[in-house]
């Protein structure tokens, strides 16, 4: 009877079991991915819909692009982002991203910093520590989505959706809905990539997610500022296109140009 037992316990999984175990694993694995996809939609959702009623009631003008050093904070932003020494203080008010003006229509969120910080954030995108850090005074950016932008371009007048306002606090670019050809296949808000790990293969680790900004590079321009979408699901990134509806895409779909110029 002892020995029966003796080799019951010694025996080994069979290639049937460990084909069943890996199965599993893939099955919970697809699903987990399928939650945080069905998570990223529906925090995009209400994020269109919070820019879909700010616009309304600022003149159909969208808010400015949450830049980092490039064009700094301005009250205008559609995020407020800075956790560092320089977060910006508007009558004595820090503005945290509690306090982001899309926000005023997403009233599930309300005035909770945890809240507000998890609209903003996929539940996949985890690492904090390999963040690409602007110093001391702005901090990491320490979410997941951003607003279409491009560089300010006067001779080809490639121009995104955001509002761009200078250091000086001069408007540089109004943003407005009337500039939207096809909203429902042009991106508004994109899921950035983040580390090296849900970059796309070959492209550069320097594209990883560092603000608010969206920045598409027109063609014939290499100043290196193209941001890429996240290949966290099955490389595949969530968007929500200006008609405010959301759609899990693949990462080449953000890099076609028809796709994210507003006036193309």
């Amino acid at each position: 009877m002892n020995m029966t037992k003796m080799k019951f316990q010694a025996r080994g999984f069979t290639l049937i079991e460990l084909l069943v175990v890996i199965a599993i694993i893939a099955i919970l694995a697809a699903a987990k991915n399928r939650a945080a996809v069905a998570y990223d939609l529906n925090n995009l959702r209400q994020l269109g819909t919070g820019m879909t009623i700010y616009v309304g009631d600022n003149n159909d003008s969208y808010p400015a692009c949450g830049s980092a050093n490039l064009l700094g904070f301005h009250v205008e932003d559609w995020i407020y982002w800075r956790t560092g020494t320089a977060t910006p203080t508007v009558n004595g008010v820090l503005m945290t991203v509690d306090k982001s003006p899309i926000l005023n229509g997403v009233p599930s969120v309300g005035n909770n910093p945890t809240n507000a910080a998890n609209i903003f954030r996929c539940t996949l995108d985890k690492d904090n520590l390999n963040r690409k850090d602007l110093g001391a005074s702005d901090g990491p950016y320490y979410y997941s989505y951003s607003f279409n932008a491009y560089n300010l371009d006067a001779n080809n007048n490639y121009l995104g959706m955001a509002t761009i306002i200078d250091k000086k606090n001069v408007v540089q670019y109004k943003g407005k809905t009337t500039i939207v050809r096809n909203p429902s296949g042009k991106i508004m808000l994109a899921e950035e990539c983040v580390t090296t790990a849900d970059t796309p293969a070959g492209v550069p680790a320097s594209a990883t997610i560092d603000d608010g900004r969206f920045e598409m590079e027109p063609p014939g321009q290499t100043t290196g500022s193209t941001d890429y979408l996240t290949t966290r699901h099955g490389q595949k990134g969530t968007v929500d296109f200006a008609d405010s509806h959301a759609e899990e895409i693949t990462w080449q779909f953000a890099t076609n140009i028809a796709n994210s110029l507003p006036s193309y």
